[in-house]
C-alpha cells in the first residue's frame, strides 16, 4: 500500500508458497484500495495443484502477467517462492525437486525475457518463504540456495554451480498416525 500511495505503482505477487499465502486476499476486508495497490487480475498468483498440473498452471499465470506488466498496470513483482510446496515438506507436497527448481527458473526467465520485450528493467523482490523440516532443516535451506543460484545466474549472468541436497522426509510412528 505504501508503494502505491506514495508512487502510484501496482504490483503482482507470485505466491508459490506450499499453503496458500493469503495474507492478500484476507486485507480485503480491511485495506479497501488493495485492488489498485495489487493487480486484481493476477496479483496474487497461488497455486493449489500438484506437479505437473501446478507448473502449467504457474505457465498460464505467467502469461497473464506478462500482459499486465507490457500494457502497464503492473509495475513490479513480488516472487515469494515457498520451499514448503516442496514434496518431502511437512505442509504441503505440491511438487518435485526438480520441478520446484523449474518454477524458479520459469519465473527468472518469465522476468528476463519481458525486460529484453519491453526494453525495460521489471523490479523483482524476492521472498523466501516457507519450509518445514524438523527433521533435515538444510533441505529447506538447500532449496532457498537453489532458487537465490537461480535468480543470479539468470538476472545477473553468473556462472555459479549449487547442487541442491534434498532428502527424503523421514516420517515418525506419531505422525504415521
Amino acid at each position: 500500500m505504501k508503494v502505491y500511495y506514495e508512487f502510484g505503482l501496482c504490483g503482482a505477487y507470485i505466491d508459490l508458497d506450499g499453503h496458500y499465502g493469503n495474507s492478500i486476499d484476507n486485507s480485503r476486508d480491511f485495506v479497501p484500495e488493495i485492488d489498485k495497490a495489487i493487480s486484481p487480475i493476477c496479483g496474487n498468483i497461488n497455486i493449489m495443484v500438484s506437479h505437473q498440473a501446478y507448473i502449467e498452471e504457474l505457465k498460464a499465470n505467467l502469461e497473464i502477467l506478462r500482459k499486465e506488466i507490457i500494457e502497464d498496470r503492473v509495475h513490479y513483482v513480488v516472487f515469494c517462492h515457498g520451499a514448503d510446496s516442496h514434496e518431502w515438506d511437512e505442509l504441503a507436497s505440491q511438487v518435485s525437486t526438480e520441478e520446484w527448481v523449474e518454477c524458479s527458473r520459469l519465473v527468472y526467465t518469465f522476468i528476463l525475457d519481458l525486460q529484453k520485450e519491453t526494453n525495460k528493467q521489471i523490479p523483482l523482490i524476492l521472498s523466501l518463504f516457507g519450509g518445514y523440516r524438523r527433521d533435515d532443516y538444510n533441505s529447506v535451506l538447500s532449496l532457498h540456495a537453489t532458487d537465490l543460484v537461480t535468480c543470479l545466474n539468470i538476472l545477473c549472468g553468473s556462472k555459479i554451480n549449487y547442487t541442491t541436497e534434498v532428502t527424503p522426509r523421514i516420517i515418525s510412528c506419531e505422525q504415521k498416525l
